[in-house]
């Protein structure tokens, strides 16, 4: 007796390594966007990591969240940055 199997791959998310960060799919954006730690877009604000936390929170800045990863700045939120 033969069975059937049916496998369904679905793409959840997409990263790919860049220069300085990640390259995924922001929600808020909508579309594929570098990615930053926290630390490193705090330093390119010339920011405190407390300033930049203050800017999450009031969500003038995106961030992003990946498996197995501590969450990720999406760049093109950075006040004078786009990608």
């Amino acid at each position: 007796m033969r069975r059937r199997l049916k496998v369904t791959i679905t793409k959840i998310r997409t990263r790919t390594g860049s220069a300085s960060g990640f390259e995924v799919f922001c929600p808020v954006c909508g579309g594929q966007t570098e990615t930053l730690s926290i630390e490193e877009s705090a330093r390119l604000l010339a920011a405190g990591r407390e300033r930049l936390e203050e800017m999450i929170a009031a969500r003038l800045v995106h961030t992003v969240s990946i498996a197995g990863a501590p969450r990720r700045v999406c760049v093109n939120s950075l006040p004078g940055r786009k990608s």
